[in-house]
């Protein structure tokens, strides 16, 4: 992804990157009508890109090949090689501990596990070969704030445990407790957050029902305060950032000028804001909006 060289010096590789970016982009467009063929169109498509798809996998093995032998006289190894090297050396091949992993096990009374929504395969074999037989793992997670598919993060793992697991008066050690009680946020944001996962989170998409984790409002002091969440939304539009901006600068003008809020009270949290910032800071400059914005950095470009 060209965005992850953008803080680079190197120009000319930024710009090499964003146009390979580009030119996938580009290629990727006809995907969807090969995928909404008639199955028989389908069929004769894979066909013809299976010799395709065996050189890509052989190019992948080739240059995993190469990189293993690059690592190896350096005595080096990446994430993925300590997770792939632990599972070798803690589980056999029928996915039982070895000995090694039963003598480890033996000095964890607890293993408590946090975000176990984002763990992947090879992690939760890891716990698995460490605890005792699984008889003395806590685990906490949450599939909505599940976000790290892109590295291989699945959270079917957890909801796999969600749905063997009985409840705390169950006979039996394995059990589930919902601490479905907020005490952080308002009445006005939970009841928003219930009324979108009522309709995502179900059993059709993720294999679960939200009815068990429908959050509660802890805190009487948030009960009747707060005000409700407005959604804005654009649809497909070519200026849309310049339609957004124009937008959040109007609310900020409304929020300060007819509803009594001041522009201290009031934060704008962007997902890109390399992207987006220059635009924003433009508008608020011109429409006299006091602000202030910080400038993320990534950790190499951190000072000593």
């Amino acid at each position: 992804d060209y965005r992850a060289t953008r803080s680079l010096a190197d120009e000319e590789l930024n710009r090499h990157a964003k146009a390979l970016r580009e030119d996938c982009k580009k290629a990727a467009a006809g995907f969807g009508k090969l995928i909404s063929s008639p199955g028989c169109a389908a069929v004769d498509g894979l066909r013809r890109t299976a010799p395709i798809v065996r050189a890509l996998v052989e190019l992948t093995l080739e240059f995993d090949r190469a990189y293993a032998a690059e690592k190896r006289p350096r005595s080096e190894v990446d994430f993925s090689d300590l997770e792939h090297m632990t599972v070798q050396l803690l589980t056999d091949e029928n996915g039982e501990p070895t000995e090694l992993a039963r003598e480890l096990s033996g000095g964890f009374t607890e293993i408590m596990i946090d975000e176990h929504q984002d763990v992947n395969a090879e992690q939760d074999e890891i716990f698995r070969a460490l605890s005792r037989e699984g008889k003395n793992l806590f685990m906490v997670g949450d599939v909505k704030q599940s976000i790290y598919r892109f590295r291989n993060a699945s959270a079917d793992i957890f909801l796999d445990y969600l749905g063997k697991f009985g409840s705390v008066s169950d006979e039996g050690r394995n059990a589930k407790i919902f601490l479905s009680e907020n005490y952080r946020s308002k009445k006005t944001i939970l009841e928003f957050v219930n009324t979108v996962f009522d309709s995502v989170y179900t059993v059709n998409n993720v294999g679960a029902s939200y009815e068990n984790e429908r959050l509660i409002c802890g805190s009487a002091d948030s009960e009747n305060s707060g005000f409700p969440v407005e959604v804005a939304v654009f649809g497909d539009m070519k200026n849309k950032t310049d339609a957004e901006v124009e937008y959040v600068t109007e609310k900020i003008i409304s929020l300060a000028k007819n509803e009594g809020y001041s522009y201290g009270d009031i934060a704008l949290i962007l997902r890109s804001p390399g992207s987006s910032g220059t635009e924003y800071r433009r508008a608020f400059t011109k429409k006299g909006i006091p602000f202030a914005m910080e400038k993320g950095r990534g950790f190499i470009s951190e000072p000593d």
